[in-house]
């Protein structure tokens, strides 16, 4: 397979009093983190990412997944921008005596009452096969230590698994409702060649399950989720509650193989039934070979709660994929009960709303072609397969004007144009953006924005970034004229 390597070139312009100005290259590797963030494999030999975003913090939690295998202690990561992660250390390290010293996969922390609760998988060194260990602490960044007290099982000191079964059991994903009533999901573990994910209430301990309420959810059962003859997954559940619904995240497929992914199935219940959305929501195409085997996700919200986000692994080895992984990150829609990822991106995204002094402006915009208002080019939905153009606008030829209107003056920083993620209708010009009376000119687009391939690619989620000094205005204009049809994916507005 020949590697098509693209580029995204973001185009930086200064207003000034001139009628028109000139622009220079702007690379992703300078990525302006005032605005963007970027999935730049910051965090590199991670895997099972799951993010808590505590104030303007977000922090964040893995499976060690580097070529060592070392899975005898947990680590945190600390960010504020998404781009930028500090690892912060060990946060979690069994005692020599504990049940499980090894195997530390998967850990998810939520928080209760004063206290952060670690839930993680562990190699059981006295029975064999993975259990659920729990862990304490008054602070993110921990230390966490092993839960010790009573429980609705007995005294637990460690010795033991708290939450324990006759098979091998992985992936804890603890889940509190809007009452109050606190569940762990997890999976059972190839028994007999199939990995099934279930959902049990968890006692006021917050450390043991009630096993009476043990209910299974989700099995393989599509076709996509079944490219291996031999054995099948539905492992790594995590549950979020989105206006009334639940919706029960899970990944399929063989975790080393490209085609490993991320479906969502969807409930009014939180023990069911769940009913699966038909294709995945997080998935690699065979002919991409920039991201590979997305999976294992969690989902948490932008500093002030208003956006949502997805945390995936992806394969560091794009093409063979493996056990080495990376940590990304994705905005999630949620349509009419339906769930679109707008990912797997690699290029610039705006950052997380809440997260400095600028953000999207979508909610405060209107976006009119030729004088009639377009929707579905600030819905904040981003296309990211060529074969889905129903989801792009349809600029057909000749001169089109694109007049984005504010509901009231805006303090702007910069403009994001996404085209068509197909190459055949994909934008190869603009000819001026106009703010306030001032001309961007002849917006030619760089080659390097697509492969050199014979068979023409792009980056899905990648768009052309025009970044400039701070301007108030009510309108922008962009004008573009084309001899081919184009279809526009999405117009997003940078500003405050």
């Amino acid at each position: 397979m020949k590697r098509k390597i693209v580029l995204l070139i973001m185009l930086v312009f200064v207003l000034t009093s001139c009628s028109s100005i000139a622009g220079y290259d702007y690379t992703s590797d300078e990525v302006n983190t005032n605005l963007f963030y970027q999935n730049i494999a910051d965090v590199k030999n991670a895997a099972d990412p799951f993010v808590i975003t505590v104030g303007d913090t977000f922090y964040m939690y893995a499976t060690n997944a580097n070529d060592q295998g070392d899975c005898s202690y947990l680590q945190v990561w600390e960010s504020k921008n998404l781009t930028d992660w500090t690892n912060k250390g060990i946060c979690y390290q069994p005692k020599r005596t504990n049940w499980a010293i090894d195997g530390l996969w998967a850990p998810e922390v939520i928080f209760k009452d004063g206290t952060y609760y670690l839930y993680y998988s562990g190699w059981d060194i006295k029975r064999g096969g993975h259990q659920i260990g729990v862990a304490v602490s008054d602070n993110p960044l921990g230390p966490f230590e092993d839960f010790v007290g009573d429980t609705a099982n007995g005294y637990m000191d460690g010795s033991v698994a708290p939450i324990r079964f006759d098979f091998p059991v992985i992936d804890a994903s603890p889940f509190i409702d809007e009452d109050g009533s606190a569940y762990l999901l997890f999976t059972k573990d190839q028994v007999n060649g199939v990995s099934s994910s279930y959902i049990a209430r968890l006692n006021s301990d917050m450390a043991t399950i009630d096993k009476s309420s043990i209910t299974l959810l989700i099995e393989p059962s599509l076709d996509w989720e079944k490219e291996s003859t031999t054995s099948f997954w539905n492992e790594g559940p995590f549950l979020y509650k989105h206006e009334g619904k639940y919706y029960l995240f899970y990944s399929a497929n063989y975790y080393m193989s490209r085609s490993y992914c991320i479906g969502v199935a969807v409930s009014d219940n939180p023990f069911g039934p769940f009913v699966k959305q038909e294709d995945p929501v997080m998935m690699t195409q065979y002919s991409w070979d920039y991201v590979s085997g997305t999976g294992h996700c969690s989902l948490f919200k932008s500093p002030d709660g208003k956006e949502v986000f997805m945390a995936y692994h992806s394969h560091l080895d794009t093409l063979l994929g493996g056990a080495e992984r990376i940590i990304n990150f994705d905005r999630v829609n949620f349509v009419d009960g339906k769930v679109i990822v707008n990912g797997p991106s690699i290029s610039p995204q705006i950052l997380p709303s809440g997260v400095g002094e600028y953000r999207d402006l979508k909610d405060e915009m209107q976006v009119l072609v030729n004088g009639v208002p377009i929707y579905q080019l600030y819905d904040g939905i981003i296309n990211v397969f060529e074969d889905e153009l129903d989801n792009e606008v349809n600029l057909m030829m000749n001169k089109v004007k694109i007049t984005i209107v504010f509901n009231e003056a805006k303090t702007i920083r910069g403009v994001m144009i996404y085209d068509s993620a197909n190459c055949d209708y994909s934008l190869k010009s603009i000819d001026s953006i106009v703010i306030n009376n001032k001309k961007i000119k002849n917006l030619k687009i760089n080659d390097k924005y697509f492969s050199d391939d014979d068979y023409l690619y792009k980056i899905p989620v990648s768009s052309f970034i025009y970044e400039f000094d701070e301007i108030t205005t009510n309108k922008i204009e962009i004008n573009i004229s084309s001899d081919d049809v184009i279809y526009l994916n999405e117009i997003k507005v940078i500003g405050k």
